[in-house]
């Protein structure tokens, strides 16, 4: 039973962690950009979508409802990023945006693998595989600073 309740605990934080970032690339994108900022936030989108989609399926697939991002907690994303944009709208200073909010994303995959070391591998495998995209879009983003 903790096998089953931690995998399903782990998709379900897979599912906001990655909600969470394909929100705020989307509404990164929605002001003007620089060509290739816009290309690296385009393709940091569709992985957050992509890796959102697996975890969707993940819980469907066992028979659980996702328990996604709450409407307080999407607009308080969304009010963070639009206040972080009044401060700067400039490649770095949206690339610094980025560093910030994947290094959050990095800690938070790794405390819920500890917390949840029970799930299954898969389930494991998605979360070090999203933390290991947070770490690579950290390093994507050094250029424009």
């Amino acid at each position: 039973m903790k096998k089953k309740d931690d995998t399903n605990q782990l998709y379900n934080e897979i599912y906001r962690n990655a909600a969470m970032g394909a929100g705020t690339t989307k509404h990164l994108l929605s002001s003007k950009r620089g060509e290739k900022m816009t290309e690296c936030l385009q393709k940091q989108h569709a992985e957050y979508t992509a890796v959102c989609r697996n975890a969707e399926n993940a819980l469907k697939d066992r028979g659980e409802k996702i328990k996604g991002l709450s409407k307080a907690a999407k607009m308080r994303t969304d009010a963070a990023v639009s206040l972080n944009l009044l401060l700067g709208r400039s490649d770095s200073h949206v690339a610094q945006m980025m560093m910030t909010g994947s290094t959050m994303g990095v800690v938070n995959a790794e405390k819920k693998l500890t917390k949840y070391e029970n799930a299954e591998a898969s389930a494991k495998a998605l979360m070090q595989h999203l933390s290991d995209f947070e770490l690579s879009t950290v390093e994507k983003m050094k250029p424009f600073l």
